[in-house]
């Protein structure tokens, strides 16, 4: 009777829409870190950082991609 139940019921495209909002996601976050990689000079010079927290400001960018790609993987 359960497995009746479950085999009736209408499939949904919940899967597909999460995956392609986690693909906007992931696309606007590989723009932001191209976007900031060219403004990074001006940035530092403006407000003085050091290579350092220069290092540390892309890399959180890098490590924002990477976790939305493999998102992007678990969600099919």
């Amino acid at each position: 009777m359960l497995e009746k139940n479950l085999n009736s019921e209408k499939k949904t495209n919940a899967r597909w829409n999460i995956f392609f909002m986690l693909a906007i996601i992931c696309t606007i976050n590989y723009i932001d870190r191209a976007v900031i990689s060219v403004c990074m000079p001006q940035i530092t010079e403006e407000l003085a950082f050091s290579p350092e927290t220069v290092g540390a400001i892309l890399s959180a960018f890098f490590w924002g991609i990477c976790i939305n790609a493999n998102s992007l993987w678990l969600a099919l």
